[in-house]
């Protein structure tokens, strides 16, 4: 990806190449996959443990909720292409709100 540039997380973590390097350091092994999973999957492992064990915590499902919402976007911005790109952010997002919408709408009614 063009806006990564580097092989490897380590390249990024000894501060060298830039002053965005520790930005990159957490954005591009989301968006290139890091370790040689992809990145949908990566933020999923990543962001669906977070969201369980928030969910658990907290007895309410809005972490896990939220989890898949970031794992969508992920897998919206992994798509080939910048048109099909915006086409499935806008997409997603507009699912996730209906979503919530009919979450918080169920939950006031029961």
């Amino acid at each position: 990806m063009q806006y990564c540039g580097q092989d490897r997380l380590v390249d990024y973590l000894n501060f060298s190449t830039s002053s965005d390097a520790p930005v990159k350091a957490v954005v591009c092994p989301f968006t290139q996959g890091g370790v040689g999973i992809p990145p949908e999957v990566l933020s999923l492992f990543v962001f669906g443990a977070i969201g369980l064990t928030l969910t658990y915590r907290i007895r309410h499902p809005a972490p896990i909720l939220v989890a898949f919402m970031l794992t969508g976007g992920v897998a919206a911005g992994s798509a080939p292409g910048r048109g099909i790109n915006i086409l499935a952010a806008v997409v997603f997002i507009g699912i996730s709100a209906m979503g919530l919408y009919l979450y918080s709408r169920a939950g006031r009614q029961l």
